[in-house]
């Protein structure tokens, strides 16, 4: 898109933000990493709102016109990454994509798994008290607005960004709580409510439970839009891995196996050995796993908890620990899943806890070393989670 003058720019929701020195910072947007000197941070700071592109320059300190040239250089650089987009066209992206939440296949499947939403609403029905004011961040098709006013709550504001926001208002307008729901378009960092909330409901966790940028939404909604001490749904997370055997059938087409190099020279001649180097790294998942083919696999040992977080309180945009294991038996997987807690309800996507109605599908990562484990044999999980990016897990066999 060409930049002018009256262009509506604003920050991109989900940004990464890595300080290098003290002259530069790393940014990333949808796993795209660029380095930038520091002024990138005011500018980023500066579209924090939609804000012309020459409003917003005139907000940015400049002495000169090496600087000037530097600025627009940096806003260009920004834009061309992902971390600047038009207003309008920002909007209107999210529902572009088939696997975005302004795809109505997404929220077919949520609303199908009832497990999921019984447990947000019967948190909701525990926490929220009279006269409470109530923030449903990704509403959706508003069925958590619309639970949290059956609830109780005196006043409901649901934000939602994508187009699927049209749905919610239509759906929220045909309850008899629809005088108690305001719907508010836009992402949560970067909208103002005409008051602060009591309660935070949001069912933003992802298939990796970090990855829908549940850390900077919350930290951002404590800190400008609800009250002190605010109640939130859910109250945590706790990641975990299960060791797993994943079948031959399901690796066939997804695993560089050893008979593959030789079977591709046969058929067609040519030497393929250059893809070995491309899956070296095991340290992101290989395969996302749906409720059928999470079924598929074997479980190998016991659970394996890797992360625990607390919304009410965590300050932290990245995660890092080193669990050490003693293998139960050999495996060539391990399978991430998670827990979280919603009053006395706890939601889990375990495979055999949450069932062929659950909406989230697991990520699944292979070890092929981890075959060479017997019981009573030790090993070390090592767990990543950096701000923008996915989960890192990497398996450590003496």
């Amino acid at each position: 898109m060409k930049l002018h003058s009256h262009t509506v720019l604003r920050r991109a929701a989900e940004i990464g933000i890595s300080i290098e020195s003290v002259h530069t910072a790393e940014i990333t947007v949808n796993g795209s990493r660029q380095s930038f000197p520091n002024q990138a941070l005011m500018v980023l700071t500066v579209f924090a709102q939609p804000i012309s592109l020459e409003e917003g320059l005139k907000k940015i300190p400049a002495s000169g016109a090496q600087d000037w040239i530097l600025l627009t250089s940096i806003v260009a650089k920004l834009q061309m990454l992902g971390a600047l987009i038009s207003h309008e066209e920002g909007l209107a992206l999210i529902d572009k994509n088939p696997d975005s939440f302004g795809s109505p296949q997404i929220h077919i499947a949520m609303l199908n798994d009832k497990p999921r939403t019984d447990s947000f609403t019967s948190g909701l029905q525990q926490t929220i008290r009279p006269g409470d004011v109530v923030l449903d961040i990704g509403t959706g098709t508003g069925v958590l607005a619309i639970a949290a006013a059956r609830a109780g709550a005196k006043k409901v504001y649901a934000i939602e960004a994508s187009g699927m926001a049209d749905v919610a208002q239509a759906t929220i307008d045909k309850t008899e709580v629809a005088d108690r729901i305001t719907l508010v378009r836009g992402w949560s960092t970067q909208v103002e409510l005409p008051e602060k909330a009591d309660v935070l409901v949001s069912e933003i966790l992802g298939n990796d439970p970090f990855d829908e940028n549940i850390l900077q939404t919350f930290r951002d909604a404590r800190r400008r839009l609800l009250h002190p001490n605010p109640r939130i749904l859910p109250e945590n997370v706790k990641v975990f891995v299960l060791p797993v055997h994943i079948p031959a059938a399901i690796l066939h087409n997804k695993v560089l196996l050893p008979q593959d190099l030789d079977n591709w020279q046969q058929w067609y001649n040519v030497d393929f050995s250059a893809l070995r180097r491309l899956s070296a790294d095991q340290s992101r998942y290989l395969f996302r796993a749906n409720a059928a083919m999470a079924a598929q696999l074997e479980i190998a040992g016991e659970p394996v908890q890797l992360a625990e977080v607390d919304f009410a309180s965590f300050e932290e945009m990245s995660i890092r620990n080193e669990v050490q294991v003693t293998a139960q038996r050999s495996f060539n997987g391990l399978l991430m899943y998670f827990e979280s807690k919603l009053g006395d309800a706890v939601l889990s996507t375990h495979p055999k806890v949450a069932g062929y109605t659950n909406s989230w599908v697991s990520l699944v990562w292979y070890f092929p070393k981890a075959q060479r484990l017997q019981a009573g044999d030790p090993f070390t999980v090592s767990y990543k989670y950096m701000q923008g990016n996915n989960s890192e897990i990497s398996l450590l066999i003496p």
